[in-house]
């Protein structure tokens, strides 16, 4: 290859290369000007807005993150854990998207472990409050209902003072009512 055409070749290349950058930035500057409006970024806006951020893609490939944050879980949700770590200069240095997705399914597994627990710990308690009513000779088991009942109906006063209290129908009184 010649000096002149090595020289063409290499203008053309740092040409391509100021456009792809020239364009980079105005897609960058429509995608915070999307963000800054509380607009809704496409999958690809999404994975450039991250690549904006300093979140790499080496653990998990771009397309596959499109896949994961369009059938598995969602782009705020993902990226909350990412308030976690540190920037510099207002980038992340050391956050991959396959961290943020481990994060989202260890949390995904969090809830589902605390869920199974609270519906645990309701059921026992449940079951000791009736048992501790069913052994109470001062509790025949209507009283304590008809003051449940007198409480709801006086929290539906306070907060809906609209509500005619007339139209309220007592607990003892519904099956009447629906039959």
């Amino acid at each position: 290859m010649t000096k002149n055409n090595s020289k063409k070749s290499a203008q053309a290349g740092n040409i391509s290369s100021n456009k792809t950058t020239a364009s980079n930035s105005s897609n960058l500057a429509r995608i915070q000007k999307i963000v800054s409006s509380h607009g809704k970024l496409s999958l690809d806006d999404q994975i450039a807005y991250m690549k904006h951020k300093g979140i790499t893609f080496n653990h998990i490939t771009e397309d596959a993150a499109k896949d994961y944050l369009s059938q598995n879980t969602y782009y705020y949700k993902v990226t909350a854990f990412r308030k976690n770590i540190a920037k510099v200069n207002g980038k992340y240095t050391s956050l991959d998207f396959g961290l943020l997705s481990d994060l989202a399914t260890i949390d995904m597994y969090l809830r589902y472990a605390l869920i199974k627990i609270n519906l645990d710990i309701e059921h026992t308690l449940k079951a000791l409050l009736v048992s501790v009513i069913t052994k109470s000779n001062a509790e025949d088991g209507y009283t304590i209902v008809k003051e449940y009942d007198t409480y709801c109906k006086n929290k539906l006063l306070e907060e809906k003072p609209k509500f005619k209290e007339k139209n309220y129908i007592p607990v003892d009184k519904k099956n009447n009512e629906q039959k």
